[in-house]
């Protein structure tokens, strides 16, 4: 006994000393927090729903109190069937209605995102570091709050499919003109629609949270990787091409100054041998046309 009590203490110590609420200043822990409050109000709407019929007939045998909970699964023979206004028929009319596999789907899935949202808060308290020192934990952490979003929203609309038949199965009206001489009364369906509209906020809460967990993934970090490395790739060869045309415009303005001095090197030559050649003439004329004495 001292033994276990020794290691429960030592255990506690840890979990005081090891503990850190960093990750739920950023908005996959926020989210992790509501998803696990939305969760359990989710099991307890879908679960606390009750539905009251009471049928208020002619005959005292048809004066009833029913009541319709989970997993809201209903088949009675409530009244004798009414075929017309003034006739009724010896057979009683059976009403049914089976809404339980959304009903129990949605509790399911509501259980499940309890439970993984406990356990993935833990995670981020105290094993946050292998966490993400460790790809394969982002990745799955990604992928299973992907399958419950998937859940709650099959869930939502099993439900939905489910509470939409009890509405008309239970209508006022459709029991008026079901039942001979019976004024049916239902109780409001207003905890249902809170049930499905919560359905449908958890949906909401787990898929926009697959936004925040992608970018703790290995998958977006590569991709940012790839798409940083080419656009480094790119500024370095506009870069170096840049550096060679200006390499080219030298030379080429080199080559084009060197050309046009070797032409007015060129161009001056002829000038001079030809002056040089016409005082020649002239010296040359002067000296034979004079003559000797």
């Amino acid at each position: 006994m001292a033994q276990a009590q020794q290691m429960l203490n030592v255990a506690l110590e840890f979990l005081k000393t090891s503990y850190k609420f960093d990750t739920f200043q950023e908005p996959r822990g926020v989210m992790r927090i509501f998803q696990l409050v939305f969760s359990v109000w989710g099991f307890f709407a879908v679960r606390g729903f009750s539905l009251t019929l009471y049928m208020d007939c002619q005959e005292r045998i048809y004066q009833r109190t029913y009541e319709i909970e989970y997993p809201f699964e209903f088949g009675e023979h409530l009244c004798r069937r009414k075929v017309d206004l003034t006739k009724t028929d010896n057979m009683t009319a059976f009403i049914s209605v089976d809404a339980s596999t959304g009903a129990q789907f949605f509790a399911i899935t509501a259980v499940l995102s309890l439970l993984y949202a406990l356990f993935i808060i833990f995670v981020y308290t105290y094993l946050d570091e292998m966490y993400k020192s460790k790809p394969e934990f982002p990745m799955a952490d990604f992928a299973l709050t992907g399958i419950l979003a998937f859940f709650w929203l099959v869930g939502t609309l099993g439900f939905n499919s489910g509470g939409s038949a009890m509405k008309k199965t239970f209508d006022e009206n459709y029991l008026g003109q079901t039942c001979y001489q019976c004024v049916p009364k239902v109780s409001s369906f207003t905890d249902l629609n809170i049930a499905l509209l919560i359905g449908f906020l958890n949906f909401f809460l787990w898929t926009s949270d697959l936004w925040f967990l992608y970018k703790e993934t290995a998958w977006f970090q590569n991709r940012g990787a790839i798409i940083n490395q080419p656009m480094y790739g790119q500024q370095f060869n506009q870069q170096q091409q840049f550096g060679q045309q200006q390499q080219f415009g030298q030379q080429d303005q080199f080559s084009q100054q060197q050309q046009f001095g070797q032409q007015e090197q060129y161009g001056q030559q002829p000038q001079y041998d030809q002056s040089y050649g016409q005082q020649y003439d002239q010296y040359g004329q002067g000296s034979y046309a004079q003559p000797s004495m």
